[in-house]
C-alpha cells in the first residue's frame, strides 16, 4: 500500500502523540479560564490547500491531530475564527523541582510560556502561538463614578507633559473637562503628537483683535490683518464693546505662556479683519472676506443678521461672490475655510435657514453645545447646522475661559454660538497643520464623517439614508480634535463637484391649515444623475416664492425618496412679515450620501392662524454632489493594417491621445435661475481617451519581403503606444488627484449670461423672470447678540 504524504505525516504525529500523552497531558481544564493551573495558547493552524478541504470537522481534526501530538488539550475553536484554536497544558508541578506552584515566580512561568510558544508554533501544520495572560487592559466606559470626577491629577500630568504653566488653563473645561470627563474636545492627544496649528492661520472677521495682549501677540498675523471700518492697516479694538474678536481669537491661538489660558491650535497664528465696529459696505465686508486669502486659511465668522426671530436676510450680490471667489481662488485654489456660527436667536424662535450665510453650501455652520452635552437654550437649529462646538450654558460658570480686552486680561465668560465657532476654527487649524492640501469640501467630508453624536435621549435626531444620525439641533454632532486629525492623516481627495438643477415646479396653490401638507414632487431622474455626472449627494438647496400675510406662520419640509425627511423651516411667532418667501434659499445637509434618483417631496404647511392666507407659488431645487469616479480605459493599440506601407495610397496615422475641445465641453445642465447666484458651477464631463477604436476588418498577412519591417512596425508601435497611453492616464491622474486645482471645477456665469438664458422662448422657465430682492441697508447689518456677553448670560 502507497501512503500519501499527508497521511504519513498524520501516522507520524498519532505516534509521537502516544508517547508524549502519557508524559504530558494529565487533568484536562474544566474551564477556560483556569489560568492558575494551566497554560493557554491560542494556536493558529495552517491553511488547507483546497479552499473546500476546509470545513469545520477538518479544521477541528487538524487541531486534535497537533494538539495530541504534543500533549496539549484542545479546549476549542476561538470564537468564529476557523483556523484558531485554544491549546491547554498543566503548569509543571513540584514533581519536576520547581516547587510548590503558589511561589513559583513570574519569571519561571513566563519561561514557560515562551517554552510551550515555540514548541508548538515549530510543529506541523501551526502559523502561529500566542501565550495568552489575562490583564486589565480593556475599561468600561460608562458614567464616570462621583468620587472619581474632578481629580486633579490628571490636570497636573497634563501640565507637566505639555509643559504648560497657563494659570488659567484649568478652567478651560471645553479643553480638559475635569468634572465631567469626556465632555471637551479631545485634543491633548493631539498635542502630545505636536500638531498645535504650525503653518495654520485663522482669520477672524469681526469688531478688531487686540494684537498687543501678552496671549496673542506672538501669533499675530500682521500682514493678514486690516481695519475696514476705518480703513487702516490694525485692527485694533476701538470701542468699549470691542472685545468679541478678541475673546473669539484666544480660543484658537491664546500663546502657551504664563498669561491666561491657551488656545486649542496655540501656535496657530491668528489674523483680525475689523468691520463690526461701525457702519460697512458691500464692497467693503465683500473684500473683508477676501482678505489675504492666500494666507489666510481659515475665516471664522461669529456674526450674521439680527437674531431677533423676525430678520431674513441674504448676503448682497457682492459679498456672495466675494465667499464663491474665496472657495475658488483661495489657498491656492483649494478654496477658504469659512466656519459661522449658527446664531444666538433660537429663545426667539430664530433658525438659522433664515440667515443667508449659514444656509451657504461653502460656509461650515456651527451650533453651541453645552458643558453637560446637552443643547443650550439660545443656540438656533436647522437643516444647514452641520456641527456642534463647546460654548456657555447659560450659566456663567458654564462659559469658555478666554483672552480679553480692555486691558491684557482674561474672561470667563465668553459664550453664544460666537464661542462655538472659533472652538471648530482652531480644529481645523489642528487638521491644516498636517494636511494642508486639502480642498474646502475636504473638510466639509472629514466633519460629516467624523462628527461625533451628542445626546442621543433628544427625539430630534433620525438615522439618514446612508445610516448617519442627524439633528437640526445638533448637526451630525461635535467635533473630536484626535479622531478629527487621525481622520485627516489617511483622507483621500474628494472628486471635483458638480450639481442638478431641477425644473421649476410651479404650483400657485394655497396652503392648508390644521396640519395638512401642500405638496409638491420634482423628480430626479437616471438621466439627470448620468448628465451631471453625479455619484453621491452632498447640499441641497431649495429656492421657494411664497406668498402670505404672515411670512413666520409657515413650516417648509423636503422629503427625499428614501423618506428622510428635512425641517427646512420651523414656526416664528414674531416674523408678521406680509411679503412670504420671495426667491428665498434654504439648505441642508441631511442627506449628505444619498442617492438622489427618486422623487423629492416639497411640503408647506400653516399651523397658525387660518385666517392668515399664503400660496405657494414656485419652488425649485439644486442638487449638489461629488462627481463619479472617472471610468479608466486601457489604451488602444492601432491595428496592423493601419501601420503597413501602403506606397500608392495617401496614408494618415492614428491619433494619440488628446484633450480636444470636445472633451471639454460641460454638460448640458439647465441654467441655474437669478435668484441663487448671478454666477454658477460647470463642470467638464469625463471623455473616452480619445484613440480610434481597434478595427474589425481581419488583418491580411504581411508578405515575405515586407514582414520583417512590419514586424518592427508593429513592435514599436505597440511600445511606443503602451508607453503613451500610460504617460497619458498618469497625466490625468496625477491632474485628478492634485490638491491645488489651478482650473477649478466649475465657473460662475455673470448677469448678462443667466439672462440671456432665460430669455430662450423655447425653455418654459423663460416666463419667470426670478429676481432676488434680498438688499438691506448695509451699516446696521450685523450684530452680536446679547448672548455673547458675560452679563447677559442668564437664559
Amino acid at each position: 500500500m502507497i501512503l500519501s504524504v499527508g497521511n504519513c505525516l498524520s501516522a507520524l504525529l498519532a505516534l509521537t502523540g502516544t508517547l508524549v500523552c502519557a508524559a504530558r497531558l494529565g487533568d484536562k481544564p474544566t474551564t477556560l479560564n483556569d489560568h492558575g493551573n494551566f497554560h493557554y495558547l491560542a494556536v493558529q493552524l495552517a491553511p488547507f490547500d483546497k479552499a473546500a478541504e476546509a470545513t469545520p470537522s477538518a479544521w477541528e481534526e487538524r487541531a486534535r491531530a497537533v494538539g495530541d501530538s504534543l500533549g496539549y488539550h484542545v479546549v476549542g475553536r476561538v470564537g468564529e475564527l476557523p483556523d484558531y484554536y485554544m491549546f491547554a497544558t498543566e503548569k509543571w508541578t513540584t514533581s519536576a523541582g520547581v516547587g510548590p506552584l503558589e511561589v513559583r515566580s513570574e519569571a519561571h512561568l513566563e519561561k514557560e510560556r515562551r517554552l510551550h510558544e515555540r514548541e508548538i508554533a515549530t510543529a506541523p501544520y501551526v502559523v502561529s502561538a500566542k501565550a495568552q495572560i489575562p490583564t486589565i487592559r480593556l475599561h468600561k466606559r460608562g458614567p464616570i463614578p462621583q468620587n472619581e470626577r474632578g481629580r486633579p491629577f490628571r490636570l497636573d500630568e497634563l501640565r507637566k507633559e505639555l509643559g504648560i504653566h497657563d494659570p488659567g488653563f484649568g478652567q478651560q473645561w471645553h479643553l480638559v473637562n475635569t468634572v465631567i470627563i469626556g465632555n471637551d474636545l479631545n485634543v491633548t492627544g493631539v498635542w502630545k503628537q505636536g500638531i498645535t496649528g504650525h503653518n495654520a492661520t485663522v482669520c477672524f472677521v469681526d469688531d478688531g483683535l487686540d494684537y498687543n495682549n501678552p496671549d496673542l501677540a506672538e501669533n499675530f498675523y500682521a500682514e493678514g490683518s486690516y481695519d475696514y471700518n476705518v480703513h487702516v492697516k490694525t485692527p485694533e479694538p476701538k470701542l468699549p464693546e470691542d472685545r468679541h474678536g478678541t475673546r473669539c481669537a484666544g480660543e484658537v491661538a491664546a500663546v502657551r505662556n504664563d498669561v491666561c489660558g491657551v488656545g486649542v491650535a496655540y501656535n496657530a497664528k491668528v489674523s483680525g479683519v475689523r468691520i463690526l465696529g461701525g457702519a460697512l459696505t458691500e464692497a467693503d465686508e465683500a473684500a473683508a472676506i477676501n482678505y489675504d486669502y492666500q494666507n489666510n486659511h481659515i475665516y471664522s465668522c461669529s456674526w450674521g443678521p439680527s437674531d431677533d426671530g423676525r430678520s431674513m436676510e441674504a448676503p448682497p450680490q457682492i459679498v456672495t461672490d466675494a465667499v464663491y471667489n474665496g472657495i475658488a481662488n483661495g489657498r491656492g485654489g483649494l478654496g477658504s475655510i469659512f466656519v459661522f456660527a449658527s446664531g444666538n436667536g433660537a429663545a426667539s424662535n430664530d433658525h438659522c435657514n433664515a440667515d443667508g450665510y449659514t444656509n451657504s453650501i461653502y460656509t461650515i455652520t456651527v451650533g453651541a453645545l453645552d458643558r453637560s452635552n446637552t443643547h443650550p437654550v439660545y443656540s438656533e437649529a436647522c437643516s444647514a447646522v452641520m456641527i456642534v462646538m463647546y460654548s456657555s450654558s447659560g450659566q456663567k460658570a458654564d462659559a469658555i475661559y478666554t483672552t480679553d480686552w480692555p486691558g491684557n486680561g482674561c474672561t470667563d465668560g465668553h459664550g453664544g454660538t460666537s464661542a462655538a465657532a472659533p472652538l471648530a476654527s482652531g480644529v481645523y487649524a489642528l487638521v491644516l497643520q498636517i494636511r494642508p492640501d486639502l480642498t474646502w469640501r475636504d473638510m466639509q467630508h472629514l466633519t460629516v464623517e467624523n462628527a461625533v453624536p451628542v445626546d442621543l435621549t433628544d427625539d430630534g435626531w433620525e438615522k439618514t439614508a446612508v445610516g448617519r444620525p442627524f439633528n437640526n439641533k445638533y448637526g451630525y454632532g461635535k467635533l473630536d480634535a484626535y479622531k478629527l486629525v487621525e481622520a485627516a492623516k489617511r483622507f483621500q481627495h474628494v472628486r471635483p463637484q458638480t450639481h442638478i438643477v431641477s425644473p421649476v415646479a410651479e404650483s400657485n396653490k394655497e396652503i392648508p391649515h390644521d396640519f395638512e401638507r401642500l405638496d409638491s414632487i420634482i423628480s430626479i431622474t437616471e438621466e439627470d444623475i448620468k448628465t451631471a455626472n453625479m455619484s453621491r449627494i452632498e447640499h441641497i438647496t431649495v429656492h421657494v416664492t411664497i406668498e402670505h400675510d404672515s411670512r413666520g406662520d409657515i413650516e417648509m419640509f423636503l422629503v427625499s425618496p428614501h423618506g428622510i425627511v428635512s425641517q427646512l423651516s420651523t414656526f416664528r411667532p414674531r416674523d408678521s412679515d406680509p411679503n412670504g418667501y420671495q426667491n428665498w434659499t434654504l439648505m441642508t445637509v441631511k442627506h449628505w450620501g444619498e442617492d438622489p434618483v427618486g422623487d423629492w417631496k416639497f411640503q408647506v404647511t400653516d399651523r397658525i392662524h387660518p385666517s392668515r392666507k399664503g400660496t405657494l407659488k414656485y419652488w425649485w431645487m439644486t442638487v449638489w454632489g461629488e462627481t463619479a469616479p472617472p471610468t479608466v480605459t486601457r489604451p488602444t493599440i492601432p491595428p496592423v493594417s493601419a501601420l503597413l506601407p501602403a506606397p500608392n495610397t495617401s496614408t494618415s496615422s492614428a491619433s494619440e491621445p488628446s484633450e480636444t475641445d470636445a472633451d471639454l465641453q460641460p454638460p448640458s445642465l439647465p441654467p441655474l435661475p437669478t435668484s441663487v447666484v448671478s454666477k454658477t458651477t460647470t463642470l467638464a464631463r469625463p471623455t473616452a481617451t480619445g484613440e480610434p477604436p481597434a478595427s474589425e476588418t481581419t488583418v491580411p498577412v504581411p508578405t515575405a519581403s515586407r514582414a520583417s519591417g512590419a514586424y518592427a512596425l508593429v513592435f514599436g508601435a505597440a511600445v511606443l503606444g503602451a508607453a503613451g497611453g500610460g504617460f497619458y492616464y498618469i497625466r490625468r491622474k496625477r491632474a485628478a488627484d492634485s490638491s491645488v486645482e489651478q482650473d477649478y471645477e466649475f465657473e460662475m456665469l455673470n448677469d448678462d449670461e443667466v439672462d440671456a438664458a432665460f430669455d430662450d422662448e423655447e425653455d418654459e422657465r423663460s416666463e419667470m423672470r426670478l429676481v432676488n430682492e434680498n438688499r438691506g441697508p448695509i451699516p446696521d447689518r450685523f450684530v452680536l447678540s446679547s448672548m455673547d456677553e458675560e452679563e447677559d448670560e442668564q437664559p
